[in-house]
């Protein structure tokens, strides 16, 4: 089996671009769905609207592990599509 070198593999977290938004950052991943969803009913949505394509979950870990970080990512044109808007800097619920 070979491996692949680092620059081989894709890139899995999102660019911090224009096109994705992070809508709810957690110290876990079940809060981080949970406030995800609350932020969803919030906005009068009450079951995950996205597709796989449009919705990134994404752990960044630093040292120690204690302090790593869970950031649901959404795209703002998905966000558009359902009439949203991207929630202030930090988190969404």
């Amino acid at each position: 089996m070979t491996r692949r070198r680092r620059e081989d593999r894709p890139d899995r977290r999102p660019q911090a671009d224009a096109d994705w938004v992070p809508v709810v950052i957690a110290p876990d991943s079940r809060p981080a769905w949970t406030a995800f969803g609350a932020w969803l009913r919030a906005n009068g949505i009450d079951w995950q609207p996205f597709a796989d394509t449009e919705v990134r979950f994404v752990q960044y870990c630093s040292r120690p592990i204690t302090d790593s970080r869970y950031v649901v990512y959404v795209t703002r044109a998905a966000l558009r599509r359902l009439g949203l808007r991207p929630p202030a800097r930090g988190g969404g619920a």
